[in-house]
């Protein structure tokens, strides 16, 4: 399996960072999401600080629960 850069090396950090702050902006509670493809994986990021990496080469699992 080839390995992947660094995160901060392909992805501008503070913009997502910033992106997903945004999410809680209009006072809605919760959790807000998003992912995106990169080097062959999903990236999920979540409001909570938590960075998933899923191969696209298996199924994203439906319980949330990563790799």
């Amino acid at each position: 399996m080839e390995e992947m850069p660094p995160l901060q090396e392909t992805v501008d950090c503070d913009a997502l960072e910033a992106l997903i702050h945004s999410f809680g902006a209009d006072g809605m509670a919760g959790i807000g999401m998003m992912q995106f493809p990169l080097h062959g994986c999903t990236v999920r990021v979540d409001t909570t600080g938590t960075v998933q990496v899923f191969d696209d080469n298996r199924r994203l699992p439906s319980d949330d629960t990563g790799c």
